[in-house]
């Protein structure tokens, strides 16, 4: 056995974190902020993405990562960033990857944090991004969701902020508006990791997925500039406003309630925004 991959190695790192995000949900763009809190505390981070799809029967991405690979791709690193995409944070207990990375690892101080896009621009952005698949022959595996199961996992984590899990020893729940906009509540939230709130990643595109599902990379560097809190003003024709209004119509009660509670607005007031901007002609 190499000295990388001894026992010894490998126990360099120090804390475990589980990260769920939905996809689109700008979880990246967290994941990069916390990385870079973590590096502003002079320690260093393994990103493990994506490591669960199996739940997901997505032939192009299976099988899923063996933890013990993850563990040995960590070594060195002083944290482990596992992320979980698509994953209700009900079934963490059932995901395989989750309980056999805390199995290896007994001995380490583990954390759950599940960050939270609004359902309206969350579904937009993800709508657009399928269609950009389509468009350029790629699969992709945001698409291998029906809109009920994306709408009652959203529900699932929209959940966890409203009412934090109990029985789970280390929970930070994340709004990912509030985090795009407010200084004070990363500060707050970086205390919640213990670290010192750095932000010298916000305007950065992340190079997972492709960049972003409207601009690509074009606002790198101006990553804020984007239209992220009105996507749904971006989708340019009426078959994928058509197609947006029809997703967001699912489960629309339930979800409704809580992205007011959250997010401060509902279906209402963007299906009138929609309206409207036809009214105008479009674009």
């Amino acid at each position: 056995m190499s000295e990388n991959n001894s026992p010894e190695a490998i126990r360099v790192t120090q804390r475990i974190e589980h990260i769920f995000g939905l996809r689109r949900t700008g979880h990246h763009a967290v994941l990069a902020w916390l990385q870079d809190c973590y590096r502003a505390k002079g320690l260093t981070t393994h990103h493990a993405n994506s490591v669960f799809n199996e739940h997901l029967r997505w032939g192009l991405h299976s099988p899923d990562p063996n933890p013990k690979e993850i563990w040995q791709e960590a070594t060195g690193s002083d944290v482990l960033l596992a992320n979980y995409e698509d994953v209700a944070y009900a079934d963490r207990r059932t995901a395989p990857v989750y309980n056999a990375l805390q199995a290896e690892r007994t001995d380490l101080p583990a954390r759950d944090t599940v960050i939270v896009r609004d359902w309206y621009n969350m579904v937009a952005s993800r709508l657009k991004y399928i269609a950009n698949a389509d468009e350029i022959g790629r699969y992709t595996i945001t698409a291998a969701l029906d809109w009920p199961i994306v709408a009652r996992r959203w529900v699932d984590h929209a959940t966890t902020l409203v009412e934090p899990p109990s029985g789970t020893s280390s929970f930070v729940g994340i709004n990912y508006s509030r985090w795009l906009v407010d200084r004070d509540y990363r500060e707050s939230l970086a205390a919640c990791y213990d670290l010192p709130n750095s932000e010298s990643t916000l305007d950065t595109v992340s190079a997972f997925g492709l960049g972003s599902s409207f601009n690509g990379f074009d606002k790198d560097g101006q990553a804020r500039e984007m239209n992220l809190l009105r996507r749904w003003q971006d989708l340019e024709t009426i078959e994928l406003r058509s197609a947006y209004l029809a997703a967001i119509d699912v489960d629309r009660f339930a979800i409704d309630a809580l992205n007011r509670h959250l997010f401060g607005f509902g279906y209402s007031e963007v299906a009138a925004s929609l309206e409207h901007r036809d009214n105008l002609g479009g674009l």
